[in-house]
C-alpha cells in the first residue's frame, strides 16, 4: 500500500469539526476559533512552536503570501480497480479495490477463467481517502 498526503482547498466547516489543516507551505496548523465579526476571523495555532496566528480570512487565505494560506490535509491510499462493461454499454468498476496492481490483475484473470466477460480496463490506479 502506498499512502500519501494530499492538500485540498480549505473548508471552514470541516476545520471546525476537527479535520486536519496545514499551511500551503507544509507547516502544521490547528483550528482554534472563528470570530465572524473580525476582518481575519480564523484563529489558528501554526508552526512547530504553536504560535497563535489570527491573520486568516474565513476562506483560509492569509494576509501574507499564498504559502501561508490554509489547506485541508487528507490521507490517501493508492488502490487498483478493474473496469468492465455491462449490457447497457456503461463502464463500471467492480466493488472491490485491490492493494496492489498484481492482485487486481490476478482477480481479472480469475474472473475470465471462470467464464466472466473480459475487463475493459485492468488495474486502474485510483486514490481513496483513508479514514
Amino acid at each position: 500500500m502506498d499512502n500519501a498526503t494530499k492538500y485540498l482547498p480549505f473548508n471552514l466547516d470541516a476545520a471546525r469539526d476537527g479535520a486536519p489543516i496545514a499551511m500551503a507551505n507544509g507547516q502544521t496548523a490547528e483550528f482554534v476559533a472563528f470570530c465572524e465579526r473580525a476582518i481575519f476571523p480564523l484563529v489558528v495555532l501554526t508552526g512547530p512552536n504553536n504560535v497563535i496566528d489570527a491573520s486568516f480570512r474565513a476562506d483560509g487565505t492569509s494576509a501574507g503570501s499564498d504559502d501561508f494560506n490554509l489547506v485541508m490535509v487528507v490521507s490517501v491510499e493508492n488502490r487498483y480497480v478493474n473496469l468492465f462493461s455491462v449490457s447497457d454499454g456503461a463502464v463500471h468498476g467492480v466493488a472491490e479495490h485491490y492493494a496492489t496492481e498484481a492482485q487486481a490483475i490476478k482477480e481479472a484473470s480469475d474472473w475470465v477463467d471462470k467464464g466472466g466477460t473480459p475487463m475493459l480496463a485492468i488495474a486502474v490506479p485510483v486514490e481513496v481517502r483513508v479514514k
